[in-house]
């Protein structure tokens, strides 16, 4: 049951993460004048030259190809930690590790997208994130990986 639980947190932030790139991108250009405007409005030197609307969603649409690459991969060692592997759980557990470093420094950096479905959507995710860690880190499922391996080791594994 915590397999399955954990499993399904990280789903489950996988799938905020594509909804929040679907709300990003139909958002895109008022996302960006906001932080631009914000970061002028806060007195940053925002030099026109070298920080334009285009280079920031150069900036934008890179790191959202990038991270569509990192959701398929961590969707196929959710995949393997599904099928009993140990090595795809330890995985999760850098990843999700990563994620929730990410979320604390957003949480208590005082990291806002001004647009609050983006905010919420991110504090859920670091929920969901954390929940697996901890339910893949449980005792029983300990327990359930030492017994999948029992079985691919004696061959009653299909």
């Amino acid at each position: 049951m915590t397999v399955r639980a954990g499993i399904g947190a990280f789903i489950a932030s996988l799938l905020l993460g594509l909804i929040d790139t679907v709300v990003t991108f139909t958002q895109l250009d008022d996302l960006i004048n906001r932080a631009l405007a914000q970061a002028r409005a806060q007195g940053q030197n925002v030099p026109g030259d070298v920080l334009t609307h285009d280079t920031v969603r150069s900036l934008i649409l890179v790191s959202s190809i990038v991270g569509l690459i990192i959701v398929g991969l961590e969707a196929m060692f959710l995949w393997f930690a599904w099928n009993g592997r140990n090595w795809a759980r330890i995985v999760l557990w850098v990843i999700g590790g990563f994620g929730i470093l990410s979320g604390l420094f957003s949480l208590f950096g005082g990291v806002s997208t001004t647009y609050g479905f983006l905010d919420a959507l991110s504090i859920i995710q670091f929920l969901l994130v954390l929940a697996g860690v901890v339910l893949l880190a449980l005792a029983p499922s300990n327990e359930w990986y030492r017994y999948r391996r029992w079985l691919r080791d004696s061959g009653q594994a299909r």
